[in-house]
Formats: structure tokens, sequence, C-alpha cells
């Protein structure tokens, strides 16, 4: 079973998802603009309890899988913004957006650019720089098993990249903050 299968729980009908190699979560915090004393280490059924959630803004969960530093919002959108992922200074960083209506994304950078963007349904229609190579790989297994959903695609590329991103790391304790809508 894929460690990806919460990505299509409908406990999480929208998400946005960013890893950024080689970065330490203290230095995403800094490019972010959050201070440390603005964060909590939280296990998911404690955020309740501690953050505004009927409040328009993002409630952003950071933590590590691997060499990757991760940033997930179950609300709000502020890693939806590529200008604050181009900040980050890594070699590699991705984006994964799930949305609420049924269309998800998934973006790949390399040293700030961005090589490619497509959606894991259609991932022979691919936009960005190149090279693609995530979005190739799952061309090839769907040409191999006919569909892909969300969870084998990002199987697929997690497996690639060198991280998974279980759901008990979700729901585990993780640096967690809030950010109020500007």
């Amino acid at each position: 079973m894929s460690d990806w299968t919460w990505a299509t729980d409908s406990r999480y009908p929208s998400f946005c998802l960013v890893l950024f190699r080689d970065v330490a979560v203290s230095d995403l915090l800094e490019v972010y603009g959050i201070s440390t004393g603005a964060t909590q280490l939280l296990h998911l059924d404690e955020v309740p309890y501690a953050f505004p959630l009927d409040t328009p803004g993002s409630l952003v969960r950071c933590g590590t899988s691997g060499r990757w530093s991760f940033f997930f919002e179950s609300s709000g959108s502020q890693g939806a913004d590529k200008r604050m992922i181009e900040r980050v200074k890594t070699e590699e960083a991705l984006q994964i957006i799930k949305g609420g209506d049924g269309t998800n994304a998934i973006a790949h950078f390399t040293h700030g650019r961005q090589t490619e963007h497509f959606e894991p349904g259609r991932p022979a229609e691919v936009y960005g720089d190149g090279p693609h190579t995530l979005s190739a790989q799952l061309v090839q297994a769907a040409s191999e098993k006919g569909s892909l959903w969300l969870d084998e695609c990002l199987d697929i590329i997690g497996t690639h990249l060198g991280f998974s991103i279980p759901r008990h790391l979700l729901d585990g304790p993780l640096v967690t903050f809030f950010v109020p809508a500007q």
C-alpha cells in the first residue's frame, strides 16, 4: 500500500504540499517571514485548540522526510505562491496542489526555476523550461497501467526523488503556525 493514500482521502479535500531538498525547516521559516516564537510543535488533533481555524488565513505544518523539508497546508495557500518557492535557496523543490474542485497540479523547480508543471492525470501536457523528468515517468507508468490516481503519482515521484509523506507523519508532531490573511 502506498504511503500517499491519504492524498485521496476526503479528510483532505484540498491541500498544498511544498518540499525543498537540503533546506532546514528553520531556514524555510525565515524565508517565509515566520519567527520560531510564532510556531508550536503540535499533533494534528491539537491544532484546533491552538489556532483560529475559523479565521481566514493559512494553517501551515512543517516537517522533514529524508533530505526533504516540507510545508503542508490544508487551509490557505501560502505555498501555492511560486515567488515564495523561488526565494528558497535550494537545488530542488516540488509543489503539489490538490484542489477541492478536482484539479490537481504538480510543479518541479530546479535552482528556483520551474522546470515542469502538469496535472497528474494528464502528465503528457507539461509546461516549464525542462527537463520534464517527473512527468515523463508518469506518462510511462500510465501507459503501462492505463491511468493513475493522485496517490499513485505521488508514490512514483516520491520514490524517484527519495521522500515519502505517510499519514502518520502528517498526523504526528510537526512545527505548526498560522498566517492570517492579508
